[in-house]
């Protein structure tokens, strides 16, 4: 089931992006805290996304993510733990009255590389590399900073094949298209 879904994503987004119906709206960086039960404490996460808008209220937004943290582990080994993520989120964006926040929704899909390391002490080290696909709930509110840049808090939630995790996110958009 998850490789339709992945599948599916890569085939109908350059599809459409192909078609015209979709347009770059802006491009986003963003820093968050990360707290996934295999580390010993919170993650800084650093990422990047763009808004691909259309005609429809839908907001595509393909990501890259990065984090790297030390594991919980046996104390005479240091074992260290990288993420790196990417996948697209589609957001359900819904007004408020008489605001100019923008609450969102949404959901997506992705693949993570889980980079492992292990370092005990006076012995050479071994590294371990997992790709796993990642499914991705996440909720946020959109303010307007300046007429081109847009403030956002996010908190995300991944289900992930080495570790479940979730993380709360600031970001900065520019924006590129109204």
């Amino acid at each position: 089931m998850h490789k339709f879904i992945v599948m599916g994503t890569l085939l109908l987004l350059p599809g459409a992006l192909s078609a015209g119906s979709l347009h770059l709206a802006g491009l986003a960086g963003r820093i968050g805290l990360v707290h996934s039960p295999m580390a010993e404490e919170n993650i800084y996460a650093f990422g990047l996304n763009a808004h691909l808008q259309g005609a429809a209220k839908v907001v595509y937004r393909p990501y890259f993510d990065y984090w790297a943290t030390r594991i919980d582990g046996v104390s005479e080994q240091e074992q260290r733990w990288r993420l790196f993520a990417s996948g697209v989120s589609a957001l359900w964006p819904f007004g408020l009255h008489n605001s100019s926040a923008v609450p969102y929704a949404g959901a997506g899909v992705g693949l993570q590389v889980n980079d492992r390391s292990k370092t005990a002490e006076g012995s050479r080290s071994s590294a371990d590399r997992e790709v796993d696909l990642a499914l991705t709930a996440l909720a946020g509110l959109q303010l307007p900073i300046r007429s081109q840049f847009d403030g956002f808090v996010e908190f995300r939630y991944a289900i992930a094949g080495l570790s479940d995790y979730y993380g709360l996110y600031l970001g900065l958009m520019l924006k590129l298209r109204p």
